[in-house]
């Protein structure tokens, strides 16, 4: 796998409520995506839980599900690679930071190799508004 690009602002362009664009490199037509809003939850294997995003009914793009401001998500997919007589799997993830959603889009600022490194910033994100709301004169 080639490394991650340096995180950044990424618009993913909403349609009718469904996410139409895949941020993770994904260029197999057998793969087996997905995305999700991810929280830790050490119940969960790996010490994260996740809401998998609905298929779009119209078979394009993803319903975001618990989704709000500094959540983390995922886009993710197994890609089969054969070798002989056996079929193995190769995760491909792409973790983001929730910065503004509207109707027409999704800004997420990512990539992150893990959702503890995304976790990091959206905790980051969340202390710095608090402190506009707490710092801010009142009229």
């Amino acid at each position: 796998m080639p490394p991650l690009p340096e995180p950044g602002p990424h618009l993913l362009r909403v349609l009718e409520g469904a996410v139409i664009d895949f941020p993770a490199p994904v260029l197999h037509r057998d793969a087996r995506q997905w995305a999700a809003t991810c929280w830790p939850d050490a119940a969960q294997p790996g010490g994260w839980a996740r809401a998998l995003w609905w298929t779009s009914p119209y078979g394009r793009g993803y319903l975001p599900v618990a989704l709000d401001y500094a959540d983390v998500v995922e886009f993710a997919a197994d890609i089969p690679v054969r070798r002989r007589w056996t079929r193995r799997w190769m995760p491909v993830r792409w973790y983001g930071v929730v910065v503004e959603e509207t109707a027409r889009g999704l800004v997420v600022y990512g990539p992150y190799p893990n959702p503890g490194a995304a976790k990091g910033v959206a905790d980051e994100l969340r202390c710095t508004l608090a402190y506009f709301y707490v710092a801010r004169p009142r009229s």
